[in-house]
Formats: C-alpha cells, structure tokens, sequence
C-alpha cells in the first residue's frame, strides 16, 4: 500500500511552477493528493498539472475573508479524514496556517511545512505582530518545519518563530532545487533571443525575473538603470513578469525616461530570456532563497542581489555575484555599472555561479533530499 500524502498550496500555479517535479517523483511511493484552489482553473492549465494524482478544491484564497477561510478550512479537514492522509506538506503563508490547523485537529501522524519567506517582514504595528504569531502559530501545530535558506532559518530564530528542535533546513537550501538540464548557457538562444529584440552582440542586458512589485525593488532597479543610461547607451533592462502593482503605468505617469526599458508580461520559458541576459538583478526587499537567482547561475550569469536572509544564500558575494542594501540605489547602481565594465569578472561569476548550482542546487539532488527526510519522518510515526 502507497503513503498517502497532500499537497496543500493556496493556488495550483505553485504546483506547475515549483513542486511538479517533486510531485512527479512522490508518485512511486506516495498516492498524491494536491488541495489547492480550482474554482478559477480551466481544463487547459490542468492539463500542465503532474497526472496520476487526486485533486481536491479547497476553495483556498490568498486574501484574508473569515467566511471564506473558515469554508477552506472545513474542505481540508473533511478530506484529510476522508482520504486518511498520513502526511501534509505545505506552502505558502495561508496554506500553512489553513493546512496546519486542519492537519493538526484530523490527527495526521506528519505535518510539515515549508517557510519561504515571512510576509510580516515589510509589515509594521499591529498587522506584522498578528501575522508573525501566526507563523508561530504554524510552527507549533507542525510536527516539524523547512526552511529553504540557512539566513532565513537564523532570522526566524532570532525572532522566535522557531525552535531550533523542528526546523531544519536540506543541504544548501532551496526546496525544489534549479534543472540544470534546462537552465543551461546557449549560444543559440542568446543569437535569436538578441535578434527578436533587435540588440547587436556587444550590447548589454539586466535582466529580472518575478512579479513586478515593490517589494521585489523594481523602482530602485529602474532609477538605477535609468542613471546608467545616460552615461551608456549600449545597456538595455528586460523586466519579465506579471505587473501586479500597475508597475509600468506608474513609471510612465512619473515620466522617467523609458529608454532601454523592456516590459516581458510572461514567458513559460524564462531560461531563453537567461541566455540572452548578461548580469540578473533581484534587488528584492524580501526573499526566502531567491529561485530565480540559481536559475540564472545555472544559465551562466552573475547576480546581483540585496544583502537579506535567503539572497545571501543564493548569492555568493564577490564570487558569483554582488550583494547591495535595500533601497540603496546609489551601491545597486554602483555594482550595475561594475559589472557592465569589467567583463573579465562578470564572465568568471558566470562560470562559477553555474558550477554552484550544479554542485549545490541540481534539483535531482534537492528532491532526492526532500524524499529521504520525508521517508524519514514518516518511519518514525510508523514504528
């Protein structure tokens, strides 16, 4: 008889995004229960969904609705009980708190969730001391916790979240690792990439990959760049990703010079845009580790990154990449145009940064780790 386990996550997306290959895996020896939030799912994303698997809608949304929560709430508890789960793993703030207190109260022998970063960082008053109790919360009804960065899991620490006794983090962090099959450097890709944007060889692309959003520092970045292009006009900046925050119309209605600015909305094939790009910019306010940075190290390029737990892990500093301040626009432009001018240096992080993420990050590795502490937990309840 197969384990069963849930995956509980608040939207589908996380699953095709970041835990398909995972799930792919758990499938020899777990039956796959994936609870997460259909009711705006059509048959096509489906379709890109792991088969083989169970999935349930819980109704789940990201924003915080009492009623609404408290019906998701009731959907997971009546389908752990009802499918006799024996493990949950979540992620995500609000499916950890709604899987936690559903996994706790229908007696799952292993509850485990995943920290990926704390959203009460940026907050303050009383909205960030509620939702830091409730991260403590999490912690305390999980029977134990990852945390997909070593800088994370001291900060948590620090702030007692955590415990030291049910908080770990696998290997050199990250919870599902880079394919270093697919993100790998290309000449092809960068000659046709370069063409469709019509960019000569000798120019120079930033690149950053995320939502766009304040908090990902996409102001600093774009103030940054705009200062550099004055002075070089061979630096273009490709911005890709969703513009959640009107991002784009905001800059344009502040009248900030636009030149070398390429807005991507989405792409299914962010390693193309990688190969192409010649230095990647996260100047994030907070991360948990920063995928997108391994996944651009293992194209070949260097990053640069803010000094915050979970960047400061993905990102070597002076080695495979710079780390600035948050919201210091001066040291990010500073670290842009170092990098622009000394390519000797930019091609050696590349190198090394790819090398780091196949020795260190290879999902392979990754999953195989997570498998091993999940059988691991599991044997403990079943002996």
């Amino acid at each position: 008889m197969k384990k069963k386990i849930a995956i509980i996550v608040t939207a589908p997306i996380a699953v095709k995004i970041h835990l398909f290959d995972l799930v792919e895996s758990l499938k020899e020896d777990y039956s796959v229960f994936i609870m997460t939030n259909l009711s705006k799912v059509n048959d096509e994303f489906l379709n890109y969904l792991p088969r083989d698997l169970t999935l349930i809608d819980t109704k789940m949304e990201r924003e915080i609705n009492l009623f609404k929560d408290l019906r998701s709430l009731f959907i997971l508890i009546l389908n752990l009980k009802k499918n006799n789960i024996e493990l949950s793993f979540s992620l995500t703030p609000k499916a950890g708190l709604l899987a936690s207190l559903a996994s706790f109260v229908s007696f799952i022998p292993v509850r485990i969730h995943v920290f990926t970063g704390q959203v009460w960082l940026t907050k303050s008053g009383l909205r960030r001391f509620i939702l830091k109790g409730l991260d403590r919360l999490i912690y305390s009804l999980s029977t134990k916790v990852l945390i997909d960065s070593t800088s994370q899991r001291d900060f948590l620490l620090e702030n007692n979240i955590v415990k030291e006794k049910k908080s770990l983090v696998l290997g050199s962090g990250s919870f599902c690792g880079v394919d270093t099959l697919r993100f790998i450097p290309s000449d092809e890709h960068r000659i046709s990439m370069r063409k469709k944007y019509n960019l000569s060889p000798d120019q120079i692309v930033y690149l950053f990959v995320g939502r766009l959003k304040k908090d990902k520092g996409v102001f600093e970045l774009i103030e940054s760049f705009s200062h550099l292009r004055s002075v070089h006009k061979n630096i273009n900046l490709w911005l890709l990703g969703p513009d959640e925050e009107n991002i784009k119309n905001q800059i344009l209605s502040d009248k900030m010079s636009k030149e070398g600015i390429e807005f991507i909305p989405f792409s299914p094939n962010p390693e193309l845009f990688m190969n192409a790009a010649d230095i990647f910019c996260l100047p994030s306010y907070r991360e948990g580790f920063g995928t997108v940075i391994i996944e651009s190290a293992s194209c070949g390029i260097p990053a640069i990154g803010t000094r915050i737990y979970g960047l400061k892990d993905a990102i070597e500093d002076g080695i495979t990449g710079l780390l600035v301040g948050v919201k210091e626009i001066e040291s990010l432009k500073h670290a842009m145009e170092r990098l622009l001018q000394d390519h000797v240096m930019r091609k050696k992080m590349g190198e090394t940064a790819r090398m780091r993420a196949k020795e260190e990050f290879d999902q392979r590795k990754v999953i195989k780790r997570i498998l091993e502490f999940l059988d691991s937990e599991y044997k403990k309840v079943a002996d």
